[in-house]
Order: structure tokens, then C-alpha cells, then sequence
């Protein structure tokens, strides 16, 4: 038996989507600086809404709390930069920690069900709140920028975000999109459909979502790092 994963209408679909990444690319030379910012914080929405899916669409975990990691992205962020790192090299870091901190996070909150798991992610999130705003550098309620932005020109900086915003939207995306014609993917909506049933069936319900969760925390960080830079920027 021969199994098909493409046809013509998918070939063109990736010729299209290639066309359209060349001219995003391109975008910064031929586009207004109202349109790169704008463009930026869609790649971002863009960013939060694939990894909010891909927890509630493909795992069925609905979570109410994911602005914790979108948040601790940004918060890491500034943290890093103020040690002295370049804010792009502090961007990746940024996110990879808070995948990081996702872990064992995942071990306790992945043990509640249904509305348990998404009413205690709201809770965790309040509370990563509070603790992030004793921090004396973020100065309560009245945030800070990134400044270490500032070592660069507008003009560049706008661009490195958007080009950086571009590449992590569109690496997450090829990411996701390979992780759910996975066995791991496949092993995911078959929890989401009946966790017991594909328990019966020899998949590990708890690896499997763990590995999910994190990814999300991944990308939703990385998406609070990217805002964090480009509020910096809409502001300036």
C-alpha cells in the first residue's frame, strides 16, 4: 500500500506560501515603517493564536493561563538584557528558559482535568504576576521598556524585529505543522478524543501532553519576547 501526504493542491499551496515568505521578506526595503510594525505584531498574534491551538485545538487542554508564559518571555527578556546580553541573542534565551521552567511546571498542572487544568493555569498565572511585579527593576504596575534597544538605530531595530518576529513565526508554524504528522501529533488528537481510550491503546497520555505543553510555552514566551521589543519600538 503506497501512502499519499501529497497532491497537486498542496504542492501549490507550499509554492504560495514560499512566494508569500519571499515578499515578507522583502518587505522592510519595500514597505512603510507603519506597515513592518504593524506586520510585526500580526506575526505575533499569529504566534500566540498557532500555540493556543495547539494545546486547546489539537491536545484539548484549555488553558485560561497562558499569559503566564507570554509574560515571563517578556520579563526574562529584560532580565537577560540587563545582565548585558544582546536583546536578540536575549529573545531566544528568553523563551528557552521559560520552555524550561514550562517542565516541571507541566509535571502538577497536567495531573488536573478539564476545567481544573485551565481555572489552575488562570491561577498560576495570577500569581507569576504578582511575584514578577515585586521585582524592583519591572517597578510594579508601571513596567519598563527594553531599553537595551536603544544601542541601535529605529531604523534597524525595526527591522531585526520584524525579520526576527518573521523567522520565529514561520519556524514555529514548519515546527507544528511536522509535529502533527508526527506519531506524537497523531498520539495527541487521540487523547484529545478519548485519553482513555488511546491509554488502552499503549499511548503515554502524560509524555505525550507534557511534550505539547512545553512547545506551547516555548512559542507563546517567545511571542511575549518579540511584544516586549516591539511596545519598545511603537513607543519610541
Amino acid at each position: 500500500m503506497k501512502i499519499q501526504r501529497s497532491n497537486a493542491y498542496s504542492k501549490m499551496t507550499l509554492s504560495v506560501v514560499v512566494i508569500v515568505f519571499i515578499v515578507l521578506i522583502l518587505a522592510p526595503f519595500i514597505a512603510s515603517d507603519n506597515a513592518i510594525e504593524r506586520l510585526t505584531v500580526l506575526f505575533i498574534y499569529i504566534i500566540m493564536a498557532a500555540m493556543w491551538n495547539t494545546l486547546a485545538g489539537f491536545g484539548g487542554l484549555i488553558s485560561i493561563g497562558q499569559q503566564l508564559f507570554f509574560g515571563l518571555g517578556a520579563y526574562a527578556t529584560i532580565r537577560i538584557t540587563n545582565m548585558g546580553v544582546s536583546p536578540f541573542i536575549a529573545l531566544l534565551m528568553a523563551a528557552c528558559l521559560v520552555g524550561l521552567l514550562s517542565w516541571p511546571i507541566s509535571s502538577f498542572m497536567l495531573r488536573l482535568k478539564a476545567g481544573e487544568f485551565a481555572i489552575g493555569m488562570w491561577v498560576l498565572a495570577s500569581i507569576g504576576h504578582l511575584l514578577v511585579n515585586l521585582d524592583p527593576l519591572i517597578q510594579g504596575e508601571t513596567g519598563i521598556s527594553l531599553i537595551a534597544l536603544n544601542q541601535y538605530s529605529i531604523e534597524n531595530r525595526r527591522q531585526f524585529i520584524y525579520l526576527a518576529a518573521l523567522i520565529g513565526m514561520s519556524g514555529l508554524l514548519l515546527g507544528l505543522f511536522y509535529v502533527l504528522r508526527s506519531k506524537a501529533g497523531i498520539a495527541m488528537q487521540a487523547i484529545r478524543d478519548n485519553e482513555e481510550a488511546a491509554d488502552s491503546i499503549g499511548v503515554d497520555a502524560e509524555k505525550v501532553k507534557k511534550w505539547f505543553f512545553i512547545f506551547a510555552a516555548f512559542g507563546t514566551a517567545l511571542a511575549g519576547a518579540f511584544m516586549a521589543s516591539t511596545s519598545f519600538i511603537l513607543s519610541t
